[in-house]
């Protein structure tokens, strides 16, 4: 058994804690060079829950990182994606980035 402990793999002591999780998370992403129009409809909560589904962050994270409920960022991303006049995820990242 102690030989299984010593071959296992040590966990990665380099994680973030919260509070890093939230500043990394919030960063601000690059200024595309030019939005779509719509993209200047959204509230500023709107655009800090697209830019955070634009890094990839699913809406359990989110939730997490905005200190909001799971409810609140389904209600965001619906607000989003109606105000964008698209469907998906990538879809409203593409016109979030502007390409």
């Amino acid at each position: 058994m102690r030989a299984i402990h010593l071959l296992a793999p040590k966990r990665c002591s380099s994680r973030l804690d919260g509070t890093s999780k939230k500043k990394y998370a919030m960063k601000k992403m690059p200024e595309p060079v030019s939005r779509a129009p719509e993209v200047q409809s959204l509230t500023e909560r709107e655009e800090q829950v697209l830019s955070l589904l634009a890094k990839g962050h699913a809406y359990k994270e989110i939730s997490g990182l905005m200190n909001i409920s799971f409810e609140t960022v389904r209600t965001h991303v619906r607000s989003i994606y109606e105000k964008l006049h698209v469907h998906s995820r990538t879809e409203a990242t593409l016109k979030y980035l502007g390409r």
